[in-house]
């Protein structure tokens, strides 16, 4: 049996608890969470309407031409998305650190001279891609000196 102390204990603590979830229901952000809602699960793409992905792309000192997969510069999509508006200025200050990831989990490989984001836009019908994607540079990086 709870004391009245602790039934009111409980009932400010399940009070607090039920505020919190409502106020980050409406005013939460994804670092909010359990609290707030968790917008990568929280939205649906329209069937009918465009989806974007972000990709990494390089070319090394060979003058060959890589798509960087986001694990080989120490980042997880979610990171880098969450991330994104460091990436957007026209110096691209963030991306040389990219560049250092990859060279440093990739001692053997040709070093980097160029890091480029680009942006590809699927179009959708009845839920699947009609067409090839339009693709945008978001953001470039070229190493000092070359």
């Amino acid at each position: 049996m709870l004391t009245g102390t602790g039934r009111r204990l409980r009932g400010f603590a399940t009070a607090a608890v039920v505020g919190l979830l409502l106020a980050g229901t409406f005013w939460g952000e994804d670092d909010h969470f359990p609290f707030g809602p968790f917008r990568m699960y929280a939205v649906t793409t329209r069937p009918d309407g465009s989806v974007s992905s972000l990709r990494l792309e390089g070319t090394d000192t060979s003058g060959r031409d890589l798509v960087i997969p986001l694990a080989r510069v120490a980042m997880r999509r979610a990171e880098l998305q969450s991330q994104l508006s460091l990436y957007w200025r026209d110096d691209a200050d963030a991306l040389p650190y990219l560049a250092e990831g990859y060279e440093r989990l990739q001692p053997d490989a040709p070093e980097l001279v160029e890091l480029r984001f680009v942006y590809a836009t699927y179009e959708l019908s009845g839920g699947g891609i009609v067409g090839e994607p339009s693709e945008r540079t978001a953001a470039v990086w070229k190493r000092p000196g070359r």
